[in-house]
């Protein structure tokens, strides 16, 4: 009897690992595109999945969003990132370069048509559902109209106004005080260092 009680509660606890501790209904194991990593034996595998209404999607989606449209949408003539400081970690990285000094030095203005998030990969340390997930790795394509441009920036890099440009960015989120943040950022495909096929 006792044997058989063991088993039961073997059996029940693997079953409560398979479908989540948190009984949370937006956590899956079906693929999406918000999956949640962890590191068993030296290699990453992912755990499960997120549905777009889990929290942790939810607060991620919305960061990534209010950043690109605050980061992009600069005037040249006036340009002002300081509503970037609470989006950002207090070690933020941009590995881009100035993008604030080609919207400046080419007069450029431009606005976010859509931030297309193509993937999310939460990080977890433990790799259970419910477990604290402090950094994420993110595709994501936005898309961005010209509205105004220096003349010979324009002829040169062959960027037409009011056409739309689709790049891709890679970026890192890490939490900080329970916030996601940008922590690393990569414009390398943006129109305004040159031309995108």
């Amino acid at each position: 009897m006792r044997v058989l009680l063991s088993k039961a509660v073997v059996l029940i606890l693997a079953v409560v690992l398979l479908v989540g501790c948190s009984g949370d209904p937006n956590v899956t194991q079906e693929p999406t595109p918000y999956r949640v990593t962890a590191v068993h034996s030296g290699a990453i595998k992912t755990v499960h999945y997120l549905l777009p209404g889990h929290d942790e999607v939810v607060s991620a989606t919305d960061l990534i969003t209010t950043f690109f449209i605050s980061d992009l949408t600069q005037s040249w003539n006036n340009p002002d990132w300081s509503n970037l400081g609470p989006l950002v970690s207090e070690n933020f990285h941009d590995r881009s370069g100035s993008l604030a000094n080609h919207y400046v030095v080419n007069q450029l203005k431009t606005s976010v048509e859509e931030v297309d998030i193509n993937q999310i990969i939460f990080i977890s340390a433990v790799g259970l559902p419910g477990s604290p997930l402090n950094t994420a790795e993110v595709s994501v394509d936005v898309t961005i109209r010209y509205l105004q441009g220096e003349a010979d920036w324009l002829t040169q890099t062959g960027v037409v106004l009011d056409k739309d440009y689709m790049f891709s960015v890679p970026l890192t989120l890490r939490k900080e005080n329970d916030k996601w943040k940008v922590h690393l950022l990569r414009y390398s495909r943006h129109p305004a260092y040159g031309p995108i096929p």
